[in-house]
């Protein structure tokens, strides 16, 4: 008999913050670093030209300011549901264990490419996972130190997706 143990469990690990991180810097270091150009060039212009159908540089500037800021928050709000919307989906099928379990090895292994771009996937008794670097559950690649090698023995439960049958994410792992 093998003897497994945990190397990844979503209830223990993720966070709704996983894969979302970089969305709240952007959101708030984007505006920021826009504005203070606008500024910089607002000083170094007179405010009082008329510059397009009697709107000054000033006005013009700061009105594309509110409707950049208008913009990117928007989308940063729909991005932002997006990923709550995934993770929480995954939080629910952990916590009712609605996923699959399966166990055996691991075969026709693809790690990602040394550049870091791409995927990585794998096959195990037949099921396809592919790896991400931003994804919800177990989503280590082996540039990040992945323990997923050709031939290892895994049990594995994971969150079946019948629309996309090669993204199925890892929930719970548990190697040799």
């Amino acid at each position: 008999m093998i003897s497994l143990h945990t190397v990844y469990d979503f209830g223990k690990e993720a966070t709704p913050n996983d894969g979302g991180l970089h969305m709240i810097w952007l959101f708030f270091s984007i505006p920021v670093i826009f504005a203070l150009v606008i500024r910089y060039f607002n000083r170094r212009s007179s405010y009082e030209d008329t510059w397009y159908l009697g709107i000054s540089r000033r006005q013009h500037n700061e009105g594309g300011l509110v409707l950049f800021m208008f913009i990117f928050g928007l989308a940063f709000i729909c991005i932002n549901i997006g990923i709550m919307a995934t993770y929480l989906d995954a939080r629910n099928i952990y916590y009712k264990k609605l996923y699959r379990t399966i166990e055996g090895r691991v075969e026709k292994y693809q790690p990602m490419p040394p550049n870091g771009r791409g995927t990585e996937s794998f096959v195990v008794a037949g099921i396809p996972f592919t790896m991400r670097s931003q994804a919800f559950g177990f989503s280590k690649t082996a540039i990040d130190g992945s323990p997923i090698r050709a031939g290892l023995y895994v049990k594995t439960s994971y969150q079946f997706d019948e629309h996309n049958l090669d993204d199925n994410n890892i929930l719970i792992l548990k190697t040799e």
